[in-house]
């Protein structure tokens, strides 16, 4: 179920991909129009690629909305890894200096929240310094694609717990122990992130629109819902809508 960009990044309860490839088999014709109207992390949009078929999804969680926008959108391994080269150098040398005391760093300001619950100070500044650079990529796709690798780190360097999706911290006497590797830990999903594109990028159809919008579903109608989307699903009527509706107990989940 992890195949290609659908191992991107982690996200409950996620629709096996398998499913939405055999519907859009069944039920599609090439070229056709996808709807997903709770895409989630974009399962239903990267199948609806690998299939040649035309997508849309929609989804009221702005992570979700950047996950299956990178999972679905192709791009080329080669610029991806230019960019990578230059990136892994800088972060590399500003968190060296750092710690090595040579220079220091600002954390945005959490003063409203409990973040210290969850991150060390020490690791608070690692990912404050790879995300000032990620900041810095003036090409938005490319931009979104290495801002994924880091939502990966974010949640790995924390200390929630990491069997369950729950915010739930780890018990004491790990949580006095973890000193994560900030740096190494996001070289790791970067790289494989890259991978996971390279071969996405051979085996899906490029030539086929794919979006993702983030709203409401429930206000398609409304003058509030994104006119650009209302544009592509009227104009475009749907051949099959294929989602897996959000569902769960909403005090815990």
């Amino acid at each position: 179920t992890r195949y290609l960009t659908h191992g991107l990044h982690p996200y409950p309860a996620r629709m096996i991909p398998q499913i939405a490839g055999r519907l859009m088999e069944r039920y599609a014709r090439k070229r056709s129009f996808i709807l997903d109207p709770f895409c989630g992390s974009g399962t239903v949009l990267v199948e609806a690629r690998l299939h040649g078929m035309h997508s849309v999804g929609i989804d009221i969680n702005p992570l979700a909305c950047l996950i299956a926008e990178v999972k679905s959108t192709p791009l080329n391994t080669n610029e991806l890894i230019s960019w990578w080269k230059k990136l892994k150098e800088r972060i590399g040398k500003d968190i060296w200096s750092f710690k090595f005391r040579l220079s220091d760093v600002e954390v945005p300001d959490f003063s409203k929240t409990n973040m210290e619950y969850w991150f060390k100070p020490t690791t608070m500044k690692e990912l404050s310094i790879i995300r000032n650079h990620l900041k810095d990529i003036e090409e938005e796709k490319v931009r979104k694609f290495f801002e994924v690798p880091f939502s990966r780190t974010v949640r790995e360097v924390s200390g929630v717990r990491k069997s369950e999706f729950k915010l739930l911290r780890m018990p004491e006497n790990e949580w006095k122990k973890h000193l994560p590797d900030v740096f190494g830990i996001f070289v790791k999903h970067v790289e494989d992130a890259i991978n996971r594109m390279a071969e996405f990028y051979k085996k899906c159809d490029k030539t086929v629109l794919s979006r993702v919008f983030m709203a409401d579903t429930r206000e398609m109608l409304s003058k509030s819902f994104p006119k650009e989307a209302q544009e592509l699903i009227f104009e475009n009527p749907p051949e099959a809508v294929i989602t897996s509706p959000p569902y769960g107990d909403s005090k815990t989940t």
